[in-house]
């Protein structure tokens, strides 16, 4: 599958890494990496945090999707039970506040809008 790429060209990448990169656009930090998880599927995963430091904002989940993924893909955030929750950046000195989003070309979502008529 090979390497995450940005969406949107507005994006100021600051570092590439193996799997994606790491890049700012106005107050968002934001992590994109692509990998072959247990379910054998490719799956990107954007890290959003803010240069505030504090939770990052719906509205903030929505531009780093259409950033970095682009507006025709679906993407995730998930609620794992409390047994499986890890807080990394929460563990540290100064917590920045982060949500991630994942995405799965080859996995589409169910249709959760009822064929278009809403939730």
């Amino acid at each position: 599958m090979g390497k995450a790429k940005p969406a949107d060209r507005r994006l100021s990448i600051v570092e590439e890494v193996l799997d994606g990169y790491h890049a700012r656009f106005e107050h968002l930090f934001l992590i994109h990496t692509i990998a072959l998880e247990r379910d054998a599927r490719f799956w990107d995963h954007v890290s959003v945090s803010r240069a505030d430091r504090q939770m990052p904002t719906y509205e903030d989940l929505q531009l780093a999707k259409a950033l970095c993924l682009g507006d025709k893909r679906a993407a995730i955030e998930l609620f794992p039970k409390a047994s499986e929750h890890i807080d990394i950046a929460g563990n540290m000195p100064n917590p920045k506040q982060v949500r991630h989003l994942w995405s799965c070309k080859k996995m589409p979502l169910p249709d959760f809008t009822d064929g278009g008529r809403g939730l």
